[in-house]
């Protein structure tokens, strides 16, 4: 299963961005958001900065994924691999 995430921009590097997830800062390949500046959210997912996120859908994915987090058992049926 690949879990994505939303991530905020904190520094940009050559074809790389350094992202708050959660509070750990974490460097990312960044070759899909191009126009990706500081304090942007992104959707982070296999260590790439995948797509820009609107601060609402940034809201929404971390509230889904603080969710997934306390309750597992949330998780659809069907929606993984068995």
């Amino acid at each position: 299963m690949c879990l994505t995430q939303a991530a905020r921009v904190v520094e940009l590097l050559p074809d790389r961005l350094v992202v708050d997830l959660d509070g750990r800062q974490v460097v990312v390949t960044n070759l899909l958001v191009p126009d990706a500046r500081i304090g942007d959210d992104v959707m982070v997912g296999v260590g790439s900065a995948l797509a820009p996120l609107t601060r609402p859908e940034a809201r929404r994915l971390r509230e889904l994924h603080q969710s997934l987090n306390q309750d597992p058992s949330a998780v659809a049926a069907g929606s993984h691999p068995s």
